[in-house]
C-alpha cells in the first residue's frame, strides 16, 4: 500500500497528467506516448551542470493508468 501511495503522490504532482481516484491518470490515445515515457526510464539533462543527468522512472505508477487508488486518503492518514 505504501508503494502505491507514493506512486499516486508522484503522479498527482507530475506535470502533464490529471489524476482522479476513480479514473487514475485517465490515459487516452492522445496521452499514451507521454504515459509510456513517464513509466519508463526518463533522463533529464541539467543545462547548468552539463555533466550531471538525472534518470527517473515510475514503474509503480503502471496500475494507475486508467484506474484510481481508492485507499489513498486512508493510507495518507497512516503515513
Amino acid at each position: 500500500l505504501k508503494q502505491s501511495y507514493h506512486a499516486v503522490v508522484d503522479l498527482k504532482n507530475a506535470s502533464g497528467f490529471m489524476y482522479s481516484d476513480t479514473l487514475g491518470a485517465g490515459i487516452t490515445t492522445d496521452t499514451q506516448e507521454i504515459w509510456a515515457r513517464y513509466v519508463k526510464l526518463s533522463t533529464f539533462y541539467l543545462p547548468l551542470i552539463p555533466y550531471l543527468t538525472i534518470s527517473q522512472s515510475h514503474p509503480t505508477a503502471k496500475p494507475f493508468r486508467n484506474k484510481g487508488f481508492p485507499h489513498f486518503d486512508d493510507v495518507e492518514k497512516l503515513i
